[in-house]
């Protein structure tokens, strides 16, 4: 089956809507969802996501052609847009299906700096570091780096238990 245009935006909307759902499951947060387009300056897929008190823009993808540069591009555009210091971008792997057991096994790419403070213990994860690391990058901090969504869902939730089931066991 060929993709028209239809088709694809309907594909994109129900991954952004299937990254949206995993990401509220699995940081506790019914406030992500799928944003809503919002005029001429997009502002990301996703609304809702934090780290840090942070707002963390994502843009998804679900496309044939992966083309990170051009994503991670659009992606820290759109965090302009939003104020957002941090952004990512979602994209679907071919061959995995969306469904509540495999989305976690999907892609985040996004800057080596970037990955890199997600990564930092809570303490040292601030604005004014990152704001600091990214005037010190050095050129290979610049790169795209890749991560599965789930590892994406853990560094966002500070490296916790993902997901309210796995919370309430530990009661």
């Amino acid at each position: 089956m060929t993709r028209n245009r239809q088709s694809a935006k309907k594909a994109g909307a129900t991954f952004e809507k299937a990254v949206a759902d995993y990401l509220a499951w699995a940081l506790d947060d019914a406030r992500i969802e799928r944003r809503h387009l919002s005029g001429t300056k997009d502002r990301g897929d996703i609304t809702g996501v934090m780290f840090s008190q942070e707002h963390v823009v994502l843009e998804c993808k679900n496309v044939v052609q992966p083309r990170l540069n051009q994503w991670l591009r659009e992606a820290e555009e759109e965090a302009g847009n939003d104020d957002a210091p941090l952004w990512a971008v979602v994209y679907k792997v071919r061959g995995v299906g969306i469904t509540p057991d495999r989305i976690g096994e999907h892609h985040v790419v996004m800057r080596a700096y970037l990955l890199e403070y997600l990564s930092c213990p809570t303490s040292l994860a601030t604005h004014s570091a990152l704001e600091m690391h990214r005037t010190l990058l050095h050129p290979h901090e610049d790169r795209p780096c890749t991560i599965s969504l789930h590892y994406f869902a853990h560094l966002l939730n500070h490296r916790q238990p993902l997901g309210p089931e796995e919370k309430e066991t530990s009661n």
